[in-house]
């Protein structure tokens, strides 16, 4: 199932309220990407990608793939500050 799922993602450099606010109004969401070893990385994912996978039978325990110019890796969700209709 998780090759099935990919989330694209880019990496942010500004962070901050009006930011976040500014990219929920295009359809983006601002995310943190963690683990593996490595760094957290900030960065932006589309709503409507993300809105799919939380709506499968499997929600939120969904595995998906993670694909950005900076990292790529099989990700779940952690948690979810806001709701997603």
């Amino acid at each position: 199932m998780a090759d099935k799922i990919v989330v694209k993602g880019e990496k942010r450099t500004e962070i901050g309220k009006n930011v976040n606010r500014r990219l929920r109004v295009d359809g983006k969401v601002p995310v943190v990407v963690y683990g593996g070893g490595s760094e957290s990385l900030a960065a932006v994912a589309q709503l409507s990608e993300l809105a799919a996978i939380l709506r499968t039978d499997a929600g939120v325990n969904s595995v998906f793939r993670w694909i950005s110019p900076v990292r790529a890796s099989m990700t779940l969700f952690s948690r979810t500050g806001r709701s997603i209709r």
